[in-house]
């Protein structure tokens, strides 16, 4: 892992990005760190061309959270403590659109299909 970005004191703090690299994968995250800990607005890049967008508070996921994939597919919906939970509205590339709830991360049921 590695930051590049502002540190004002330690732990790191300030806007910058942060690189991950394992077992022939890398992501990609620009957001803002509060004492080392990821808050605020992010966007994270997967080698793959996965891009994920949301909020980040404590260095975990919370709140409105959106899921673009390379294949077209678009996620979007709420994290708690870094599970999805809630009602995820999911977009594929060929324009279908279904509502799944999810609970703790697991999914629960189908609410709507379009």
């Amino acid at each position: 892992m590695t930051w590049t970005g502002g540190v004002r004191r330690r732990p790191a703090q300030g806007v910058g990005t942060i690189t991950w690299v394992w077992d022939g994968n890398e992501q990609v995250s620009t957001g803002w760190l509060q004492d080392g800990k990821t808050t605020g607005h992010w966007v994270i890049h997967q080698r793959d061309g996965t891009v994920a967008e949301g909020s980040m508070v404590d260095g975990d996921q919370n709140g409105h959270w959106v899921l673009r994939f390379a294949n077209g597919r678009v996620e979007e919906g709420p994290f708690v403590d870094s599970e999805r939970s809630g009602d995820w509205v999911v977009r594929d590339a060929d324009g279908d659109v279904t509502v799944r709830r999810l609970v703790n991360g697991q999914f629960v049921e189908i609410v709507e299909q379009r």
